[in-house]
């Protein structure tokens, strides 16, 4: 009869004075093939979870990697393209269409008075503001296109490989008529409008500073004959056809829609 001497452990009489241990306990393979085999398998774990965590590794670093990339090349605010990544894409296009001989339009878009907006409600509904816009400006062009803030209030759009000059004026018109208009900002009416200018590539510059300066010229030209043309139709005009008529062209903002609301006649309230 065997007498147990721990959870594994046996004891056997064999014969008198003589004693038989015995053991159920799994022993270790000595064969050193199979230890050979089980130290293999061992490092093959630790290899796996090695490249289970460098690839864990590589993955992180490639998204940060592409974020940094997306932030250096694009607006905080908007989310717009900046203008670094404007001037890559300005050579590549002008590059391009070199080798076709096809044109481009560059637009330079600067909301008209943004400035008072900033006064009277703060940089915070001013960069609201900026925001909408940038969403309503992007709407109006092709994926192929690139709208970017360039920087204030001002922002740039490039027509890549347009066929006709007319193109670019029907899209001008459509961004102009698109992002002027009355904005919803913190529960204040603000009213905007945009001038801009427009440039073609070759016929107004070979150079992406050229077309830059050339649009930014058209565009202040723009500005002032307009300011022009208003100030002679507000010639003895009264306070209120002013007013009316700044509403009706998009140049009254925030406090001055406030002060000048009128009922569906015409008639001030």
């Amino acid at each position: 009869m065997p007498t147990q001497l721990s959870q594994h452990s046996y004891r056997y009489k064999a014969s008198p004075g003589i004693d038989l241990l015995c053991s159920n306990q799994p022993q270790p393979a000595s064969d050193p093939l199979e230890l050979q085999l089980r130290q293999l398998g061992r490092e093959n774990e630790l290899l796996k979870l090695g490249n289970d965590q460098l690839a864990r590794a590589l993955a992180e670093a490639t998204a940060q990697r592409g974020e940094a990339q997306r932030m250096a090349h694009h607006d905080g605010l908007t989310g717009l393209p900046n203008r670094i990544l404007l001037m890559e894409r300005l050579q590549q296009g002008i590059a391009d269409c070199f080798a076709r001989q096809r044109q481009m339009a560059l637009m330079l878009i600067d909301l008209d008075g943004f400035k008072i907006v900033n006064d009277r409600f703060g940089h915070s509904t001013g960069d609201k503001l900026l925001t909408v816009v940038a969403t309503r400006l992007a709407a109006c062009v092709r994926a192929d296109d690139l709208a970017c803030r360039y920087g204030g209030d001002e922002f740039v759009v490039m027509l890549n490989d347009i066929g006709e000059a007319t193109v670019a004026v029907s899209v001008a018109d459509q961004i102009r008529n698109r992002i002027g208009g009355r904005y919803w900002i913190e529960g204040q009416g603000i009213q905007v409008s945009a001038s801009i200018g427009l440039a073609l590539y070759p016929a107004d510059g070979e150079q992406w500073d050229a077309l830059l300066n050339c649009a930014d010229a058209s565009m202040y030209r723009n500005k002032l004959e307009r300011r022009e043309r208003d100030a002679e139709r507000r010639q003895g005009a009264s306070l209120v056809e002013i007013d009316q008529y700044m509403l009706r062209r998009g140049e009254a903002t925030g406090l001055d829609y406030v002060r000048y609301q009128t009922d569906d006649n015409g008639v001030p309230l």
